[in-house]
């Protein structure tokens, strides 16, 4: 239980320090509910579907920041859709597609 409570403080210290920096404005993208293949498709258009999902995963899954913040905001691994600020943090760590 501590481990969780300290998990979350310390997303929200990093949260408000990324808030700082991170502005909406640079991007040309909106941030929405997105479904999962969208999103992927736009960093891999090159890609079938399930290739350019799987490669998505796979970047986000190895970047431990975005998946812990990722996990803060009740993303699951088997969601079909990203909430826009799950979208903002996506392109915040990965840049824009």
């Amino acid at each position: 239980m501590r481990d969780m409570e300290t998990a979350r403080d310390e997303g929200r210290e990093m949260d408000c320090q990324r808030e700082r920096r991170f502005d909406r404005r640079e991007y040309d993208m909106e941030f929405t509910t997105m479904p999962k293949y969208e999103l992927a498709q736009m960093y891999a258009p090159e890609l079938t579907v399930h290739s350019a999902v799987n490669r998505l995963m796979h970047w986000i899954q190895h970047h431990p920041q975005l998946w812990h913040e990722l996990l803060l905001t009740g993303y699951r691994k088997n969601a079909k859709l990203f909430s826009p600020r799950q979208v903002e943090l996506i392109v915040e760590f990965l840049g824009e597609p």
